[in-house]
């Protein structure tokens, strides 16, 4: 996936608090669902995506917030873990 990364808007001009960001291509339109262990009572809820290349992870109670985006053979390694809990 070829992203254009750019400093963030509120990232320090001394460069010691930087976060960068870029506009990820799919994401927009990225078809998002609730998570299988999310809770039945829409108050822990996480919602995912299929993102080419990725999966995307969001707060289903604040979807236009931040997403996070995770490499599927990590994403399946962390899912895993939570399902052996």
């Amino acid at each position: 996936m070829d992203v254009q990364w750019r400093k963030a808007s509120r990232s320090s001009e001394q460069g010691d608090l930087c976060v960068e960001v870029a506009d990820v291509p799919g994401l927009v339109a990225a078809q998002w669902r609730k998570a299988s262990r999310s809770s039945e009572k829409g108050d822990l809820c996480v919602e995912v995506a299929n993102v080419p290349g990725t999966v995307a992870v969001r707060d289903s109670v604040d979807p236009d917030g931040p997403k996070i985006l995770v490499g599927r053979a990590d994403f399946h390694r962390f899912a895993d873990a939570i399902k052996s809990l």
